[in-house]
């Protein structure tokens, strides 16, 4: 056993012996390798810069690391981080010797970048940088994050692939279409958000003209913090016209956006489950809202000022799938000629018997609650307080406020 291990201990010395000059001479250095000389990475990436003495049994195998700008990229032990956009060198340098080997190292936007200012000139146009939303839009991957920068940008704007968009001071003077009424796209967990839509070369739809068309295929999608300044009559600032085939919008909610001067800002047609209008801003608009056939549907905590308030028109789904809470309605529409629009409305097929409607929960200024059945407009069926709640006694009822 005593023999085994000291067979043991001349081979490793051996070994040492054949890597380091058993004589006892040094090794000096005679440079050092990278494995790469030029990288590009994302804000708040990391990458490892595999650096290697040479010879390889160098005696002294220590290598300091330095970055020629620290705000752009740092690093420590071969760990470079991206910290903020620019390019940076990262050198390589050894203790014995005074060797250096040197990585330039290119930090870019995790988000790819839409301005009116960039050009041909502008470094990293084409590939992360951009002067059109269309051509962003071309370039990125699914789940890519762009942001458009302050200008107007007059272009039809066609989503088909999940993205996240943001707007920082940037209008729109035309139309966004996300999907597709031709072919169903599949547009998921996508997001337009602090966009200002302006009156320009709406698209074109059937029952009108819209800022923003939501076509098949598209769910969790988010519109949220952005305006829609549309001139007074025109149609719609979010329209979605999905045919027929089945629910084709799954999950779509408009949150904290601002309506002003639209017959109807929001209309969804057949077909849209899981929507949600919250805490929205409606300015001198003929009617909100028009949820033919939306499903699930919550609406809360909207400010209607000058505005009629539509919920649903020949609907086909019941109230109880309708939550209404927390609403303000601080005037009615007016016309040129001062007659009132529509007030409050849920029409014909949206109430069914035995539906309970609740909208105590809202503030309609002191404003009486009117239940009419289809087959007697002209007639109150019923005159009920907002604050009870009431449970309809008839088929296709509907209700205004008075």
């Amino acid at each position: 056993m005593i023999m085994r291990k000291i067979i043991c201990i001349i081979l490793v010395v051996a070994m040492l012996c054949s890597m380091t000059a058993c004589s006892g001479e040094t090794v000096f250095v005679t440079g050092i390798e990278v494995n790469d000389y030029e990288a590009t990475i994302l804000l708040n990436e990391k990458i490892v810069i595999k650096a290697s003495v040479v010879p390889y049994n160098a005696s002294n195998q220590k290598i300091v690391w330095e970055s020629s700008d620290e705000k752009v990229a740092s690093v420590a032990n071969g760990v470079v981080l991206g910290k903020t956009e620019g390019v940076a060198t990262i050198s390589a340098r050894t203790a014995d010797g005074d060797f250096v080997s040197k990585v330039d190292i290119e930090v870019i936007s995790d988000e790819l970048l839409v301005s009116k200012a960039y050009n041909y000139e502008t470094e990293g146009f084409g590939r992360y940088k951009f002067s059109r939303i269309n051509d962003a839009l071309a370039s990125c991957n699914d789940g890519d994050r762009i942001r458009v920068m302050s200008g107007v940008y007059n272009e039809v704007v066609n989503i088909t692939k999940p993205v996240e968009m943001y707007g920082e001071k940037a209008y729109i003077d035309g139309h966004m279409v996300i999907g597709s009424n031709r072919d169903k796209i599949n547009v998921t967990d996508t997001i337009i958000d602090g966009f200002t839509f302006v009156e320009g070369n709406k698209v074109e739809m059937v029952t009108g003209l819209s800022n923003v068309y939501i076509g098949k295929g598209v769910g969790d999608l988010e519109i949220r913090n952005c305006s829609f300044i549309g001139e007074s009559g025109t149609s719609h600032g979010i329209s979605t016209i999905t045919g027929r085939e089945g629910i084709s919008i799954d999950g779509l909610t408009i949150e904290r956006c601002e309506f002003t001067n639209y017959e109807n800002p929001i209309d969804f047609n057949q077909y849209v489950s899981k929507a949600n209008v919250i805490d929205n801003k409606f300015n001198n608009c003929q009617y909100a809202m028009s949820l033919e056939g939306a499903q699930k549907t919550v609406i809360e905590g909207n400010v209607f000022e000058n505005s009629g308030v539509l919920i649903a028109e020949h609907a086909q789904v019941a109230t109880s799938r309708i939550q209404i809470e927390q609403n303000k309605i601080i005037s009615p529409y007016k016309d040129g000629e001062g007659n009132e629009g529509h007030l409050f409305s849920l029409h014909l097929g949206t109430l069914r018997k035995g539906d309970e409607l609740d909208l105590s929960n809202n503030n309609f200024f002191g404003k009486k609650v009117s239940v009419m059945t289809k087959s007697d407009k002209e007639k109150l069926y019923e005159l009920i307080d907002v604050k009870d709640p009431v449970t309809l006694q008839n088929d296709y009822s509907y209700i205004v406020i008075d």
